[in-house]
């Protein structure tokens, strides 16, 4: 079941953010033991916010990550 996390800490109309969630979805993209493609969009909360459609939990994604 996929899970949905906003990553508030990264503002999409600052290059800098746009390209680290690039960079967090390539990572995720290339993960060993993915059985489903993560996903990337924009949610506008008063700015423009990346949402990852993942199959991972918080502290998995974090894991993968480091």
């Amino acid at each position: 079941m996929p899970h949905e996390l906003i990553l508030d800490g990264l503002d999409g109309s600052n290059p800098l953010s746009f390209f680290a969630a690039l960079g967090v979805l390539r990572v995720l993209s290339e993960a060993p033991n993915r059985s489903a493609t993560p996903r990337l969009y924009w949610q506008n909360e008063g700015v423009w916010r990346p949402v990852l459609q993942i199959e991972h939990t918080h502290d998995e994604l974090v894991a993968v990550l480091t």
